[in-house]
Parts: structure tokens; sequence; C-alpha cells
């Protein structure tokens, strides 16, 4: 998970900050607070850098069964290989 401060602002230079910081489950939540949740690929965004040519993130969602229809939920960036 990852936390922004309310307040602050966006950075694209790729600079760590306090103002952005992620949260891992370290010993910090006990075991009846963790859960998974089932996502789909909804959409891709073209690589920069290393990543040109290829997509670079894809935009997840998740099934909301009261609507019938999948919601974007999360960007994904990192975690997977081509």
């Amino acid at each position: 998970m990852v936390i922004k401060d309310a307040n602050g602002t966006y950075d694209t230079s790729g600079t760590r900050s306090a103002q952005w910081v992620k949260l891992k489950n370290q010993g910090l939540f006990s075991d009846s607070m963790e859960d998974t949740i089932d996502l789909v690929p909804i959409g891709a965004f073209y690589g920069k850098g290393a990543r040109a040519g290829i997509f670079g993130a894809y935009l997840m969602a998740a099934y909301n069964r009261r609507e019938g229809v999948f919601e974007s939920a999360c960007k994904v960036g990192t975690g997977f290989s081509k």
C-alpha cells in the first residue's frame, strides 16, 4: 500500500521522499486484517525508458457484483515480466 501526504505534491523525478510512503505488511497487521482482492487488467499504458515498445503498466479493475460492472482499482507497474 502506498500512502501519500494529503498536502504533498506529485513528484515525477523518481526521488524518494516522505510525502509518499510504501507500507509493507511486516508484522504491522494481525492476520485478521490481511485480505486479498481479485483484479483483472482492463487497460495498459505505454512504457518509457527500459520498457519502451512494451506495456509499462496495467490498469486493474475489480468486479462490482451489485452494479454488474468492472470498476478501476489501481495501476500496476511492477511485478510482471514480458
